[in-house]
This record gives C-alpha cells, sequence and structure tokens, in this order.
C-alpha cells in the first residue's frame, strides 16, 4: 500500500501489533511486507511455509501455515487483518477472526490490505484461511507500491549536452542478491560526461543509463538477499550506470549505510568519488605515514576526497588546481601545498616542497600532457597511479627511459569494469574503516564537499557547469520523489 507512487510501505512489528497475540503465545513475529512478498527472521522461517495467491498479482495477500512443536491445537482461528496506509499502531486496526478451524498443530493466516480510497464491506474480506490452500481471498486488486515505468536521463546520440533529457522508461526489477533503490539523489562525474560523448561505454550487463552513484531508501528486496537490509532504509550505492533515475537496482553488497547527520544529497557525493579515492591511495597506491601525495585536480570530487583520506592516513597532501581560489579550499580541506599549473611549473615547485625528493605517489587524472612532469617530481621508487585521460593519452618522448631511471611504476586503475566481488571486498572495507568518521567530531571528520544541486530535470546545465572545470567539489542531481 503506497500513499503515493513509488513509496514504498514498510508493516513491521511496531506498527501492526502482534498478529493474532492471543494465539500466538509462544513469541512474537516481526513481518515485513511489500508486493506480495513476505520476509520473515531466519528463525521464524524454519517454521512456516508461504506462497503468492495465483492470479492475484496485484493485490498484497498471503496464507500463512505455522507449524507449532508440541501437542495438537484443535480449534485455533485465523485471522484476516486489515490496514490502511498509514501506520495503525495508535489507531486499534480492524482484526477479525476467520470463521474456520485450523488443521491439528497449525493456525492459518490471512494478510490482506486493500486502498480505503475504494472501500469494500468488511464482511468481504472475511473468508476462511485455510492452511495449506490457496483460495483466493476476494478483496479488491490494489496499485503496486513502485510503479512500472520511472523517470530517466537520457540521449539518442553521443554528443553535446543539448542531447540530454529526462525520459519515461522501464522501472529495472530486481534479480538475484539485488536492491531496488528509490533513488533521491545522484551526481555527476567525468565518466557521465565521457559516456554522453559516446567514449566511455557502460561495462557488460550495466545500465546504460548515467550515474554511478546515487542515495535515496530501499524499495524492493530480490530473491535471495542476505537479510542486512529491508524496506525503507536509506542508502548510498556504488554503481556502474544508472543513478540518474528513479530507481536502480543495486547488488547489496554495494550499498552502505548514511553516517548519521548527513543528507540525502550529501550522501550521493561519496560512493563513487571516495571509493575511487580510497582505492587509489590505499589498494593500488599503497599510502604509507609521513609519504608526500600529489593529488592532480585538487578541487574534483575524487580530489577533495584524496586531501582528506591523505591527511588520515598521516601522509602529506599536495594538489594542483587551476585557480586561487581552489587552492584555497584545497588548504582548508588539508593540503600542506597546492599549486596553479596556469601560472607555475608544478613539478618544480613539487621538488621545492620536498627539498628535491620528490612525492611517493602521485593520483593522475590527467594523463599525457602531464607526463614528463609526473616523472620528473617523482620520488625514486616512487608510484604514479593513472585513472583518467583528461589531459589525452598521447606520450611523445623518452617516458620509458625516464621512469626506468626512476625506478618508478607507472599503474592504471578504473573501478567502474572492475567485477562485484573486488567491489564489495572494497565496500566492505572502506564501510569499516572510512564510514564512521563522516559522523565523528574532531580533526579527523570527514566531509564530503558539495558545490553545487541541479534538479535532474536540469542535466544539461549541470553538464555544461562540468565541462568549465569550475566546480569545487561534487555536482550533485536531486531527482524527483
Amino acid at each position: 500500500m503506497c500513499q503515493k507512487p513509488g513509496l514504498a510501505w514498510k508493516m513491521d512489528q511496531s506498527a501492526c501489533q502482534e498478529v493474532g497475540s492471543r494465539s500466538l503465545e509462544r513469541g512474537k513475529f516481526p513481518l515485513l511486507a511489500v508486493r506480495a512478498r513476505i520476509v520473515f527472521s531466519a528463525k521464524l522461517r524454519e517454521r512456516l511455509f508461504f506462497y503468492r495467491l495465483k492470479g492475484q498479482e496485484n493485490l498484497i495477500c498471503l496464507l500463512l501455515t505455522l507449524r507449532f512443536k508440541g501437542g495438537r491445537r484443535k480449534g485455533k482461528r485465523g485471522r484476516v487483518v486489515l490496514l490502511g496506509p498509514t501506520p495503525p499502531a495508535a489507531q486499534n486496526p480492524a482484526v477479525h477472526s476467520s470463521g474456520g478451524r485450523g488443521s491439528p498443530g497449525a493456525l492459518g493466516l490471512g494478510l490482506c490490505y486493500w486502498d480505503p480510497q475504494e472501500p469494500e464491506p468488511l464482511s468481504a474480506a472475511r473468508k476462511v484461511a485455510r492452511p495449506g490452500f490457496g483460495s483466493a481471498i476476494p478483496l479488491p486488486a490494489v496499485p503496486t507500491c513502485v510503479p512500472e515505468n520511472m523517470l530517466a536521463v537520457h540521449f539518442d546520440k553521443p554528443g553535446g549536452p543539448e542531447n540530454l533529457y529526462v525520459k519515461e522508461v522501464d522501472k529495472p526489477s530486481p534479480g538475484e542478491g539485488e536492491v531496488l533503490l528509490k533513488v533521491a539523489a545522484s551526481a555527476l562525474n567525468r565518466a557521465d560526461l565521457m559516456q554522453r560523448q559516446g567514449q566511455y561505454d557502460p561495462p557488460p550487463g550495466a545500465s546504460n543509463i548515467l550515474g554511478l552513484e546515487a542515495s535515496g531508501h530501499v524499495a524492493e528486496l530480490g530473491p535471495g538477499c542476505q537479510g542486512h537490509w529491508k524496506i525503507g532504509d536509506a542508502a548510498m550505492a556504488l554503481l556502474p550506470g544508472g543513478g540518474q533515475a528513479q530507481y536502480v537496482t543495486v547488488p547489496e553488497g554495494l550499498l552502505m549505510p548514511i553516517p548519521e547527520g548527513l543528507t540525502l544529497l550529501q550522501a550521493a557525493a561519496i560512493p563513487e568519488a571516495w571509493l575511487t579515492a580510497f582505492q587509489l591511495l590505499h589498494l593500488v597506491g599503497n599510502v604509507q605515514a609521513g609519504h608526500h601525495v600529489l593529488i592532480h585536480a585538487g578541487l574534483s570530487g575524487v580530489g577533495t576526497a584524496a586531501i582528506q583520506l591523505t591527511r588520515m592516513a598521516g601522509a602529506i597532501p599536495l594538489v594542483t588546481a587551476g585557480s586561487q581560489q581552489k587552492l584555497q579550499m584545497a588548504e582548508k580541506l588539508g593540503a600542506a601545498a597546492g599549486f596553479n599549473y596556469k601560472e607555475e611549473d608544478f613539478s618544480e615547485a613539487t621538488l621545492k616542497f620536498t627539498k628535491g625528493a620528490g612525492v611517493n605517489l602521485i593520483l593522475d587524472c590527467i594523463g599525457g600532457s602531464y607526463w614528463e612532469k609526473n616523472v620528473n617530481c617523482l620520488a625514486l621508487d616512487g608510484r604514479w597511479v593513472l585513472y583518467g585521460l583528461i589531459g589525452g593519452a598521447d606520450i611523445n618522448g623518452p617516458l620509458l627511459s625516464k621512469l626506468l631511471f626512476k625506478r618508478g611504476s607507472l599503474i592504471t586503475s578504473l573501478l567502474r569494469s572492475r567485477d562485484n566481488k573486488y567491489k564489495q571486498m572494497l565496500v566492505n572495507a572502506f564501510t569499516e574503516q572510512i564510514l564512521p568518521h563522516f559522523s565523528k567530531e574532531g580533526p579527523q571528520r570527514l566531509l564530503p564537499v558539495l558545490d553545487r544541486i541541479y534538479p535532474v530535470t536540469e542535466i544539461q546545465e549541470a553538464h555544461k557547469y562540468m565541462e568549465t572545470n569550475k566546480n569545487m567539489g561534487k555536482i550533485v542531481l536531486e531527482v524527483p520523489q
């Protein structure tokens, strides 16, 4: 039952009290009902079986049979529970005994929900819930909680921002081990611009809708979910695509709880940018305390995350950026020094700051146009991690000989194309080690940096703004509910 399309309605023990509490004296049985599916605790699942009523796809109605240990319990009556769209805990919900007896040793329950906008006589619902039989209970059909269509960012052909628009498309359904997320906000990444231009296709099997991260609420659980999430939970998600839409399916292992004190808009700025920075620093770059780390595009989403994570690791962040305003912001976030690549040679400035030693780690999303300066300021045995090609892919010059002379390592890395097993490992490590620091007060508190928030209907303007390279932090898209 929904108060409005797309808003998942949750029934739990606090909302509906105990179903048939007088008859079920052996314990409490929390239920979660969504779209004709009920999920039970592991303890309860061992004692019952359940099924959908055939031919009642739009009716949230299930018959349950609870098996009791011990003696035979004849004469126990099943119950039909009728609930409205609002939690009825304080409204004394209508509970009516059914007319038939349960089978020996069992109690039959019928759980049904109908739309109060089209009321029916209560007598229509007073039907026997026979244990083990799927006889339909004649209640009026209820519209499903999740609509069949949704709005999503779309483009018909590669090109400029003018090709983008919001279109109604089919809503995805969660597969095995997946969760359907009702999206409240997403965020822009350079990958979105490249995909729009036809230069970066999504991985095989991924949605072709833009959006590598999102925040919102769990709307539906697919088969095989392990019970870590329930309907209505607030969450943020790492995605291979599909985030810039009203709904997106996510493997449950790629969901993260939203840190206390953060809004959904702030949370949407975390998954892709912060997991990328965490991966580059720790899993790829092997950052160590005391190391100097040069972060290109220091005021991008990844850059602002990398500055804070570098400080947390006990290393020393240095950044490049294209304006004095950006450098000032970088210093507020914890950068030890910043260099304006438009006004000075960042390579020479880096060597000067490190007293000729160079940097131990470079996080580089620029590529070709920076190769010579990168190698020049790289320390002996340093690591140059390349994760983007904003400055082009072509190299002209003796890259290999210069890198060999430094005993340097050039490592390339992408997150989007990695498999779910790797991503889940990354999400678990980030959730355990980093996520708590978004809620803690003190010098090590982490904060996502938001530059601008656009309604998703202004997607063209959001792309145009990102292309100016003026943003300091993330550009977030608010999705209509």
